[in-house]
């Protein structure tokens, strides 16, 4: 909702009924998967980002 959406965390806590802080840690929490999940995709070259297991 936060990035997506545009939502502030207090948007997202009174929709949610959770707390300011539930809010910004759900979203620390889910940058850390995508990160954990693109670093198992994809590894940086000399020229940059390459998918990991294609060749060329």
């Amino acid at each position: 909702m936060y990035v997506i959406e545009g939502f502030t965390h207090q948007e997202i806590a009174e929709t949610l009924d959770i707390s300011l802080n539930t809010s910004k840690s759900q979203l620390f929490k889910a940058k850390a998967v995508l990160r954990k999940q693109i670093k198992n995709i994809y590894t940086l070259s000399e020229t940059g980002y390459e998918r990991k297991g294609v060749q060329g």
